[in-house]
């Protein structure tokens, strides 16, 4: 089991984590590692492990602060080309003859 803490609470509880392995003969490689993702308005939380040996694993954890932020200026920046695109297609030159 898997708890995340912020500021000393549980904010996510049992997330479970596979490796996926493909044994042939007497070689083994990972063929996949899943990453589970905690989202809140602020930051993402990414984790991911792999296993040292029969015991233990290593934890990897990234957070990554602001995404939403990112996502809604990629939204605002859409729509205003979009806009701009529908509403002014033609807009007329500033070229003055002389």
């Amino acid at each position: 089991m898997l708890e995340i803490l912020h500021s000393c609470k549980v904010v996510q509880s049992v997330i479970n984590l596979t490796n996926l392995y493909l044994v042939s003969g007497v070689d083994v490689s990972k063929v996949e590692s899943s990453v589970r993702a905690f989202k809140t308005v602020t930051e993402d939380v990414y984790i991911s492990f792999n296993w040292q040996n029969a015991t233990s694993a290593q934890l990897q954890m990234k957070v990554v602060p602001m995404i939403n932020a990112l996502w809604g200026g990629l939204d605002l920046l859409t729509m205003g080309l979009a806009i701009r695109m529908l509403v002014w297609p033609n807009a007329p030159s500033t070229k003055q003859d002389a």
